[in-house]
């Protein structure tokens, strides 16, 4: 990250933000580094505490270039730590390119059907969301979904937050049906698994889909979902 972005967002509260963005794109290249330089099997390197699988780069002579995939790598890792920075404090012309460049990354990496290339769809429909373009968003999301419920549990913390975007984005563009079936099969796959992160997707899914019910005054049953939000 090139000191005039950091010195180039404002106060010292968004300047730590951008800092503490640094110091993890420092770790991640890091890792990246000596995985090239020991010329790791393409499975064998750890990146930021997760298994990644370096695929290697074939080139013009056939030659396969293991540094360069994990170079590649880090630069998606890279791509999205800034572009979800700065989106976080609102210079999304900034962060979109970055976004788009890391789920790029991530398909050419890790390959269509992977984990990471749903996680890499969520920072970029959360821009969309943000920004109200909620076709793009949804049409991002929707095929992030379709993978992720394939390939993971229904109950997976990654397949439930983007579900519940997914629903969120449909709800806010109007599409209240769509939005209620997404909502209703979070709480359907959240109700019997333990943890913070399915316990907080499951609490937003019961607020929102209170609130649509609210809206439409069927107010006992937005109560009790509002009311399980709150515990």
């Amino acid at each position: 990250v090139e000191e005039a972005d950091v010195a180039s967002v404002g106060d010292g509260s968004v300047a730590g933000l951008a800092e503490e963005r640094r110091r993890q794109v420092a770790a991640v290249a890091g890792e990246a580094r000596a995985a090239a330089a020991h010329d790791l099997h393409p499975a064998g390197a750890r990146i930021d505490g997760e298994q990644r699988v370096i695929v290697p780069t074939h080139h013009e002579d056939g030659a396969v270039g293991r540094q360069e995939g994990a170079w590649r790598v880090v630069e998606q890792e890279v791509s999205a730590l800034l572009g979800e920075t700065y989106v976080h404090i609102g210079l999304f012309e900034r962060g979109e390119p970055l976004l788009i460049r890391a789920r790029e990354l991530a398909l050419e990496v890790y390959g269509g059907r992977s984990r990471e290339s749903v996680a890499a769809a969520v920072p970029l429909g959360g821009l969309y969301y943000d920004q109200m373009r909620y076709e793009e968003g949804i049409e991002i999301l929707e095929a992030a979904l379709a993978i992720g419920e394939e390939l993971l549990t229904p109950s997976d913390p990654l397949v439930l937050g983007v579900r519940n975007n997914l629903a969120l984005s449909y709800h806010d563009s109007g599409a209240l049906a769509r939005a209620e079936e997404l909502y209703r099969r979070t709480l359907d796959a959240s109700g019997s698994e333990p943890g913070f992160d399915t316990s907080l997707a499951r609490a937003l899914a019961c607020n929102n889909l209170g609130s649509l019910l609210g809206d439409r005054g069927q107010l006992e049953s937005a109560e009790a979902l509002l009311d399980e939000a709150l515990e």
